[in-house]
């Protein structure tokens, strides 16, 4: 807030004390930069060397690469990472320099009676 000012910087994660706060957005924070574009932030915390992020955030990342940033902290220093979701010519999100990743969960979605 002090490099953006407190009118442009949201906090709209579900955490958030204001009126309107909402987790599903995908992301934790948007502000509007210095050229007055809207970018969007998903705060995580680093444990070792990763961070987990959800499907929906994965998603929002790579359906916006130049808007969604990633703010690391990790021993009380934070790391924004701008351009996680943009790949060179060739990459995708599965196969790219900058990490590798693996899925850590699976949503079923089922009616009860096929089951059984």
């Amino acid at each position: 807030m002090k490099q953006y000012s407190i009118e442009n910087v949201k906090w709209v994660s579900g955490n958030s004390t204001t009126p309107d706060k909402n987790d599903k957005l995908h992301y934790d924070l948007e502000y509007k930069n210095e050229n007055g574009e809207w970018k969007y932030v998903e705060v995580k915390a680093v444990s070792g060397d990763y961070f987990i992020i959800s499907y929906l955030e994965k998603e929002k990342g790579i359906s916006e690469p130049d808007k969604y940033e990633i703010a690391l902290v990790k021993d009380g220093i934070i790391y924004m990472v701008k351009n996680l979701f943009e790949f060179n010519k060739g990459e995708s999100f599965d196969n790219n320099s900058k990490f590798t990743s693996q899925p850590k969960e699976y949503v079923f979605t089922f009616n009860i009676n096929n089951l059984i």
